[in-house]
């Protein structure tokens, strides 16, 4: 059973947690390529399209 897809939480994101929660456990992303995944996607990171009050941080 997986989560529904979090608000404000882009679908490639999402993509990647679902591979990280797959039950068997050669099919889960390695931690490098995680990282790789996530430098790849920062790289195409710009500030000036977030919309940092919209986001909700729950706080603990």
């Amino acid at each position: 059973v997986y989560l529904s897809l979090p608000p404000n939480c882009p679908k490639e994101i999402y993509d990647l947690m679902v591979e990280c929660w797959n039950r068997n456990e050669a099919c889960r992303p390695t931690f490098r390529e995680v990282h790789m995944f996530l430098q790849r996607k920062n790289m195409g990171y710009n500030p000036k399209d977030e919309k940092m009050n919209q986001i909700k941080v729950p706080i603990c």
